[in-house]
């Protein structure tokens, strides 16, 4: 646990996901040592039995078994929505874009959002994310009648999708959706902006407070932001290396295959090539304040925030800026 404003003497980041293109970065800049350069210990945790069977990502940095987490935006807003007391801070966007969608096979009579009314969708457990998709089969014209299922927590839900044992889910098409192609499967996407969702940044790296209580931990906190943005700037720049390191740093079983390392290879071509790491300045992390306040107002205007009880909560609850900072990125200095 962290306790007394003190931190472990490395810094464990906890992913969202097992290692995918999406924390390239992370491991370009652990296998090349920048990490130590800044003399710093970087542990990086992929979800596995010990701790994300029962725990996200954001609730292991709760918890103090991380100081670092991979997570969506709406994961800020879960923390700072409970009762619980700890109250991370998002301190870098991994992407500039939003390379999620709800997914469905292309085979199926699903032609719009409004068609998963009496579907079922997989889903990955998130606090708001039924309502999310919920509002979005509203917006399509549907009623918002979609059938919940949740998968095994350790068992991808994309493979219900693909199994056929669920109709919906929402996936990264960075990733997933590089996935499907492997597998010969045509998916039809709908993505949150074209159903009205003005969607935050996903994922985002949040720390734990104890990082921001004083200036070592403030200093140590940017030192890791600055060697992070190298590596995520040298996969922006060098897709086919940094999908190797990718490969090879995280020693994941998921990516020892030929169809795991071929994955890795096309999906890591697709972001860099995309933009999706760097802004217009070539800068990694940073976020836009708008964003962040078009999604709480957003979210707020349609009632989808509550408290754990389900009681609805009032906007002035919530200020958009105090959930993230751009202050300990190198671009933000």
């Amino acid at each position: 646990k962290i306790r007394d404003n003190q931190m472990t003497k490395n810094l464990r980041v906890a992913l969202d996901w097992t290692p995918n293109t999406n924390h390239t970065g992370f491991y370009v800049a652990l296998e090349k040592g920048w990490y130590s350069e800044k003399g710093l210990e970087v542990e990086i945790l992929s979800p596995s039995p010990e701790y994300s069977d029962e725990e996200t990502p954001a609730r292991s940095l709760v918890n103090g078994r991380a100081e670092l987490c991979v997570a969506p935006t709406e994961s800020v807003l879960s923390c700072w929505t409970s009762d619980k007391g700890v109250r991370p801070v998002a301190v870098a966007a991994l992407l500039q874009h939003d390379t999620s969608a709800i997914a469905v096979n292309a085979n199926s009579n699903i032609k719009s959002m409004a068609d998963l009314d009496g579907k079922t969708y997989a889903s990955y457990g998130g606090r708001f994310e039924m309502a999310i998709v919920k509002q979005m089969i509203l917006n399509a014209g549907g009623k918002g009648d979609v059938v919940e299922t949740l998968p095994p927590k350790l068992e991808c839900y994309f493979n219900h999708l693909v199994n056929g044992l669920a109709d919906s889910t929402w996936i990264f098409l960075g990733w997933e959706g590089v996935s499907a192609e492997l597998q010969g499967l045509s998916l039809r996407t709908f993505s949150l902006q074209d159903a009205g969702v003005p969607y935050g940044y996903s994922p985002v790296l949040l720390a734990h407070p104890v990082l921001l209580a004083n200036e070592e931990d403030k200093q140590r906190l940017a030192a890791f932001l600055e060697a992070t943005e190298r590596g995520f700037q040298f996969a922006a720049s060098n897709p086919a290396e940094a999908a190797q390191i990718l490969i090879r740093a995280s020693q994941h079983p998921s990516l020892a295959s030929q169809v795991g390392q071929e994955l890795a290879t096309r999906s890591q071509a697709l972001l860099s090539a995309g933009g999706n790491y760097l802004n217009s300045s070539g800068r990694w992390g940073v976020m836009d304040p708008k964003r962040w306040v078009d999604f709480v107002d957003w979210l707020f205007a349609h009632q989808l925030i509550s408290d754990r009880n389900g009681q609805p909560l009032q906007r002035s609850t919530v200020n958009p800026a105090d959930l993230f900072t751009n202050n300990f990125l190198p671009a933000g200095k």
